[in-house]
């Protein structure tokens, strides 16, 4: 297959530019041979949820089980940038109807619905992310 792929993982010790434990947000180009094109540091804990979209270009977003959301976006000429994020705090002990069946009940979960917005829940609740609409889209 061809194209990128995005993935998290956790940085395994300490190094000049973060922390043991920290979230790593990669980008693989696949082709004959993968590559990987970019590594960054997205968080500073592991990243326990990543989506792409809702779009064809994306964005990616990632979070983190303290409930920092992070919207990055990409282009050519500089690869993945931080466009937005939000911290919605996960709260200990946080009511769920799913924390049985989740093995970090109080992360949070991240869902797509391609092309109109990402979705996430967050301690019982559920939050929509959407791309802003311009007045006029509002009007008959």
């Amino acid at each position: 297959p061809r194209g990128c792929l995005f993935v998290g993982a956790v940085l395994r010790e300490d190094c000049d530019v973060a922390s043991t434990g920290a979230g790593i947000l990669m980008e693989w180009n696949l082709g004959d041979k993968a590559t990987l094109q970019s590594a960054r540091v997205a968080h500073e804990s592991p990243i326990v949820a990543l989506v792409y979209g809702p779009y064809d270009n994306g964005p990616v977003v990632t979070a983190d089980a303290s409930g920092l959301f992070r919207v990055w976006e990409f282009s050519l000429a500089s690869g993945l940038c931080l466009a937005q994020q939000i911290d919605l705090p996960v709260f200990p002990g946080s009511p769920s109807s799913m924390a049985s069946l989740r093995p970090n009940p109080g992360a949070p979960i991240l869902a797509v619905e391609p092309p109109r917005a990402v979705y996430a829940a967050v301690c019982g609740r559920l939050f929509v992310w959407e791309r802003s609409k311009a007045p006029s889209d509002f009007l008959g």
